[in-house]
């Protein structure tokens, strides 16, 4: 197991989470609990071109070590900065330079993970489903 919560989803105009197979052991009864997966999960596709690890730790937490390939995304880049209500989504251009950034595309399957028990990760998750 990774020891990390790990959240997987198809990002761009498409929902492929359908495809997505949960790991039995983490699949307890939670809404979408087929976006779960484990380190075997992962471990299986790690060579897969199209898979994309977004590291959701805090910064500092990053630079101390990550999985290989993952690229750093951090929860309030996915924030409207300007936005009297706290917390709303960014603008579609915001989101599409922060996933450009991250080099999701269109066909990406998209491994977010943290080490803060999944809510930074289940953050930009949640962008990424907003996203299609």
């Amino acid at each position: 197991m990774l020891g990390l919560t790990s959240l997987a989803t198809g990002c761009g105009v498409r929902d492929d989470s359908s495809n997505i197979q949960a790991a039995p052991n983490l699949d307890l009864g939670y809404p979408a609990g087929n976006l779960l997966v484990d380190a075997g999960w992962l471990a299986r596709r790690i060579d897969d071109p199209s898979l994309r690890l977004l590291d959701c730790s805090p910064l500092p937490a990053y630079r101390a070590g990550h999985l290989p390939e993952a690229r750093h995304v951090w929860w309030q880049d996915t924030i409207e900065l300007h936005n009297p209500v706290y917390g709303m989504l960014v603008n579609p251009d915001g989101r599409a330079e922060l996933t450009r950034q991250a080099g999701i595309q269109h066909d990406s399957q998209v491994v977010c993970y943290d080490n803060a028990g999944g809510v930074y990760a289940a953050r930009v998750l949640w962008m990424l489903r907003y996203m299609g």
